[in-house]
């Protein structure tokens, strides 16, 4: 029997003993050889279903932002409703605007300012100086004598708006107004006016109180106008926005929310990610919100006078405090949704502990 030549080839145990270093995915084999990894073809089906996903993911981030600016619209129109609408609670909201320093100092000025461009000078002088210094006062010009004259007037009006009394007659004063204006929007006149005439005569009832003011009469506050007309075509805005925020808007707005939140996360690919986007975007713009509304207070322009740009951020800020405060309840129960957004999956994938018994 002849023995087989010991030239023959034997059998490789690993045919790829290195990788392609210039082409990664590619091996090499013994003789030098480059062998291909095998690719599977795409197949049409799987094309179809990747842009069909791509598309489901794009339709649900449209519908994922329609829903938080629902939600921020939502809030928007409670504060409103609850704030801007309702008499009661709008006098208290603007009362408390009353007792702000700012707004003190800027109510004493423009007062004061009426009441030494109106007033008679020699009436002033008599009432408000004292003697000693009113000798140095009969020599100055008109305009000169107005000026120095100022100061007393002002202590005297900002005597005034301190006591309780003002705060009285801006309750007051504020219920006229916000009634006229609600009545307006609700009987739908072709032309409606805000008469403030006697609230003018409030005024001077209240300054005549005082024993310095008492000379004090209508014509001394330059009322050139005591109302003012609204024009139709604000009119018609105007109770457009009252009907959309007063009777169906803030229903339509919660429900417009709940049904897009719906929507993303049920033409999304990866649901629970879609909420977690929508609650993340939610608490951006509700901090966003409240950084809109403290803004005004760090900016000072030098084209505004100082008083006029601080009791107007003094108002604006009262005014809108409660909108800033809704926003952050509620981003703060954005935030918890979103860590139970977390913690409920960890947990219920947790794996839990077999005990076995040895027998």
């Amino acid at each position: 029997m002849t023995d087989e030549s010991n030239d023959s080839p034997k059998p490789l145990k690993n045919a790829l003993i290195d990788t392609d270093k210039l082409q990664p995915g590619r091996r090499v084999s013994v003789d030098g050889q480059k062998i291909y990894p095998k690719v599977e073809p795409t197949s049409k089906n799987d094309k179809v279903k990747h842009s069909g996903s791509k598309l489901r993911s794009l339709v649900s981030l449209l519908i994922g932002g329609l829903a938080v600016y629902l939600i921020v619209a939502a809030v928007v129109l409670a504060w409103a409703k609850q704030t801007l609408l309702n008499t009661d609670s709008f006098v208290s909201t603007v009362t408390a605007v009353a007792r702000q320093p700012d707004v003190h100092k800027f109510a004493g000025q423009k007062i004061s300012q009426a009441i030494s461009d109106n007033a008679p000078s020699s009436e002033l002088i008599k009432r408000l100086v004292p003697d000693d210094q009113q000798s140095s006062l009969a020599t100055l010009s008109p305009d000169q004598l107005k000026n120095d004259l100022r100061p007393y007037v002002e202590l005297s009006v900002n005597q005034v708006i301190a006591s309780p009394e003002f705060i009285n007659f801006w309750e007051n004063t504020s219920r006229n107004i916000h009634g006229q204006l609600i009545n307006v929007l609700q009987t739908a006149p072709l032309q409606a006016r805000i008469d403030l005439s006697s609230t003018i005569d409030d005024l001077v009832k209240l300054l005549q109180s005082s024993p310095a003011l008492s000379f004090i009469d209508t014509n001394d506050l330059s009322k050139p106008e005591a109302s003012f007309d609204i024009k139709p075509e604000q009119l018609e805005t105007l109770r457009r926005g009252y009907l959309a925020a007063e009777r169906y808007g803030l229903l339509v707005a919660i429900m417009a929310a709940v049904v897009a939140v719906a929507a993303a996360i049920a033409v999304a690919n990866r649901r629970l990610r879609t909420l977690r986007r929508i609650l993340v975007f939610t608490i951006f713009s509700m901090l966003l919100l409240v950084l809109l509304i403290t803004l005004p207070s760090r900016f000072h322009p030098n084209v505004v006078d100082p008083a006029t740009w601080a009791a107007a951020v003094s108002v604006f800020q009262t005014l809108f405090g409660g909108l800033a405060k809704l926003s952050i309840v509620f981003a703060l129960i954005c935030l918890t949704a979103l860590a139970f957004s977390f913690l409920v999956p960890a947990l219920i994938k947790r794996p839990t502990k077999t005990t076995t018994s040895s027998s």
